[in-house]
C-alpha cells in the first residue's frame, strides 16, 4: 500500500501480538509515534485494511473522515501522558476524555462500488473487494462464446474464424 513503510509495516506486526485492533481509533492510539502518518491512514482505509475491523463496520468514507479528528485526539493525549497533567476533571475521578471503546465514528453512507475500486487500485495496484466489470458479468456470459483460458489452450485454434 503506497505510503505505509516496512518500519511501519513491521511495528504493526510486532503490535499485533498483544491482541488485534478492535478499530480506526484503538489502531491510531497504539501505533502512535511508529512512523504512522495521516497518508499511511488513508491510504490503509481506501486499500480497505479496516473493512469488518469495528464492530458497528462504519463505511470508508467514515473513516476517511474520522481521520483528522481521531489523529488529533492520539496526539493531545500522548502529549497529556508526557506532560503528566491532571485536568480538575481527572483529579475528582471522573473521565474528561473519551477512550478507545467509547470514541464513535460518525454513519455515512459508502462510497459507490466504482469508487472503491478506483481507490483501491490508487492505492495498491490491485482491485481488492471486486473488479470494475462485475457489474457487466451478466452481459459478459451472454455475448461470449470462450473464455481467455479456452483461447490459451491447446484447443485454442478451435475458436478461430468463429
Amino acid at each position: 500500500v503506497k505510503s505505509v513503510g516496512r518500519d511501519l509495516i513491521d511495528a504493526v506486526v510486532k503490535e499485533r501480538r498483544s491482541g488485534n485492533f478492535r478499530g480506526l481509533y484503538e489502531f491510531c492510539k497504539r501505533m502512535h509515534g511508529a512512523n504512522m502518518n495521516r497518508r499511511a491512514v488513508e491510504n490503509l482505509i481506501k486499500a480497505g485494511a479496516f473493512d469488518g475491523v469495528d464492530a458497528d463496520k462504519p463505511s470508508r468514507r467514515a473513516l476517511l473522515e474520522s481521520v483528522e479528528g481521531i489523529l488529533k485526539s492520539v496526539e493531545n493525549d500522548a502529549r497529556r501522558n508526557l506532560e503528566g497533567q491532571l485536568d480538575l476533571f481527572g483529579m475528582l475521578g471522573g473521565e474528561a476524555e473519551q477512550s478507545a471503546n467509547e470514541y464513535r465514528i460518525p454513519k455515512m453512507p459508502e462510497f459507490p462500488v466504482d469508487q472503491l475500486l478506483k481507490d483501491e487500485k490508487e492505492v495498491s495496484g490491485l482491485y481488492l473487494s471486486g473488479h470494475p466489470l462485475d457489474a457487466y458479468r451478466e452481459q459478459i456470459a451472454r455475448y461470449s462464446t470462450c473464455t481467455i483460458a479456452q483461447l490459451l489452450g491447446e484447443d485454442g485454434k478451435d475458436y478461430d474464424n468463429r
